[in-house]
């Protein structure tokens, strides 16, 4: 019979194990709980080791006389200390460990060296030389590291909410679709619930695969809160890659290219991983090699443990071809990449200059690279009514023009004109008018958009140009116009009309709006967070938004330096909005004690409250 090998993968999440012959020839396969010594044991996980190789021996009717060797490379088994632990817990289960080898989990997918980057529940990168040197960054655990995996993306994420919450670190992105699914994945009503997942009853596992959740609303609701998460991971897990390079020995990469085994979940998400590691390989000193593939594993990285540990027993198998276990994920040309990252630097910072003599090649650019200029300008606040019209597309779903001064009516007009319910009357009216060769006014030349965030602050922005925004858009989610003293009641009103799917609108500083504007807000039905700092409202607004269809859902207000409203309206508020959460009544000189000794803990769970109360 042919000689017989074990091998055995495992994780944080779960084992693998696996007995192949000297052809590769797989006899068996076994599926068993996580196996990290440090989390769960070494006695227990020398229990479920042994039941994996017994089951495997059972499954293939041999005896354990006729395995060669077996291999055990396992999450947190690269120190020699965790090693002899094993070790010992194995022979205290009567298993000859004469012919077992083990090691840390990354020699599963490079049995014969090379370099591999896991990204799942936990994360890590090394380089094995041909030379027997290796050398590694991360993999120290989610207290101490971990950047880049499941658990790290979706400890961040959570930890964006709060922050985001307790106003340390106001988040650029929609946070509401994030919050609910947190709340809906972990069952609970109210973030500080969570507490209990991580200081109480942590289950490290458990917390990471929330990561598959962000993953999906990355993916399928386009969610750029939960992109943004991707690609800060990404560019750690870049950063892993950058930390080891100068330690690659050079036969790694003869023709330029670097292979680099991808495993783990979070490379699931490769599309959303891919800008931040390409930026972090393309941005510092040069690398030694030029381009990396990619590739990941199409079998089990057990077969990988068992070719390993039988190497290691000075029998090496030829005739088992592990290249064929891969298949390629992406190739990156970190040279490509940086003249990218520079022609952006070059644009950015040359773009009126650009404007006056290339406007046309810049209106022919690709919609991603219209994109990633759109967002680089306005956070630079470069974007002006001038260059606008050649960067719209239909991929920014944010427009953050909060540091652009040189917005005007003019660009939200042109956006209206934009939208799909425009464009599609637009052509109507073309096809009406075509017997007259008459052309109807206003036909702008971008693609159709796709908004659900706008930003403004402190713009000369009137009614004319948000009313006609807004009117195009009923599918906006958030509203943010700071300080736009020249918006009235008519843009509120405006937004109550059309925005039925609207769950943040903040007016902060819009001084011109009143009672009259708030009242038309009432028949929203979705509506979860309002600003009204420094507007002239009174009792009134509080009332009507007492009366609101969104009495229910509203779950946070501001009312800082509302200097009219009484402890009234005050209390109308609290009595029909049973879920609110966040409060804030600073500077409001008309509310009492009155107002905060009716403020029940049992009854609105308040999670931020900001107040203060004139001195009598």
């Amino acid at each position: 019979m042919n000689r017989l090998f074990i091998g055995i993968e495992g994780g944080a999440t779960k084992t693998e194990g696996v007995l192949i012959d000297e052809f590769g020839k797989v006899y068996a396969t076994v599926q068993g709980g996580p196996s990290n010594p440090w989390v769960f044991g070494f006695d227990n996980v020398a229990k479920l080791l042994k039941q994996i190789i017994d089951d495997l021996l059972v499954k293939s009717e041999v005896n354990w006389e006729q395995i060669v060797s077996v291999g055990m490379v396992l999450s947190g088994a690269g120190q020699i200390e965790s090693q002899s632990n094993l070790r010992n817990e194995l022979q205290s289960l009567n298993v000859d460990t004469n012919k077992v080898f083990i090691g840390e989990d990354l020699l599963g997918p490079v049995p014969n060296g090379g370099v591999v980057i896991i990204a799942g529940t936990g994360s890590n990168c090394v380089v094995y030389n041909g030379d027997g040197s290796s050398k590694r960054a991360g993999g120290w655990g989610h207290l101490l590291g971990d950047e880049g995996s499941g658990y790290w993306i979706a400890q961040r994420a959570i930890k964006r909410v709060f922050d985001h919450a307790d106003n340390l670190k106001l988040s650029r992105h929609d946070l509401t679709r994030l919050s609910d699914e947190i709340k809906a994945y972990f069952k609970i009503q109210d973030m500080s619930q969570l507490l209990s997942y991580f200081y109480k009853n942590f289950q490290k596992d458990f917390i990471a695969r929330f990561t598959q959740v962000i993953a999906e609303l990355a993916m399928n609701n386009d969610d750029a809160a939960s992109q943004e998460l991707f690609k800060e991971a990404g560019f750690m897990l870049g950063t892993h890659l950058r930390a080891i390079s100068g330690h690659i020995e050079t036969k790694l990469y003869d023709q330029g290219t670097l292979r680099v085994v991808a495993v783990g979940s979070v490379f699931r998400s490769w599309k959303f991983l891919k800008p931040g590691f390409t930026d972090a390989l393309s941005n510092g000193n040069p690398l030694p090699f030029h381009k990396v593939e990619l590739a990941q594993l199409t079998s089990s990285a057990a077969i990988g443990a068992a070719i390993w540990a039988a190497r290691k027993h000075d029998i090496p198998l030829p005739n088992v071809d592990f290249s064929k276990c891969f298949t390629t994920l992406d190739k990156i040309d970190i040279m490509v990449a940086k003249l990218v990252a520079l022609c952006e630097y070059v644009v950015v910072n040359n773009f009126n200059a650009l404007l006056l003599t290339q406007s046309s090649t810049l209106n022919t650019l690709p919609v991603n690279l219209k994109a990633r200029l759109f967002a680089v300008l306005s956070h630079r606040g470069l974007l002006t009514d001038d260059n606008l019209p050649l960067l719209l597309n239909c991929r920014t779903r944010t427009f953050d023009f909060r540091d652009c001064a040189n917005i005007t009516d003019q660009s939200l007009a042109l956006m209206a004109r934009c939208s799909l319910t425009a464009q599609i009357e637009r052509k109507r009216l073309q096809h009406s008018v075509s017997t007259q060769n008459e052309i109807p006014p206003h036909t702008p030349t971008t693609s159709v958009l796709n908004p659900s965030i706008i930003y403004l602050r402190g713009l000369q922005i009137t009614d004319y140009g948000l009313s006609q925004f807004v009117q195009q858009y009923p599918s906006l989610r958030k509203i943010r116009a700071l300080h736009c003293s020249h918006i009235t009641d008519e843009s509120v009103i405006s937004i109550g009309s059309h925005c039925s799917r609207l769950m943040e609108l903040d007016l902060t500083g819009c001084i011109k709006v009143t009672d009259a504007g708030i009242n038309g807000l009432r028949q929203l039905t979705h509506l979860r967070s309002l600003a009204l700092t420094q507007i002239p409202i009174t009792d009134d607004s509080l009332i009507s938004i007492g009366q609101s269809a969104f009495h229910h859902t509203l779950n946070e207000i501001n009312l800082r330096m509302c200097t009219e409203i009484t402890d009234d309206g005050f209390l109308f508020l609290l009595k029909n909005c049973p879920n609110l959460k966040t409060i804030g009544f600073i500077q409001c000189p008309k509310l009492t004690e009155r107002s905060r000794q009716n403020l029940n803990p049992h009854t609105h769970q308040l999670s931020y409250l900001v107040w203060t109360i004139p001195a009598e």
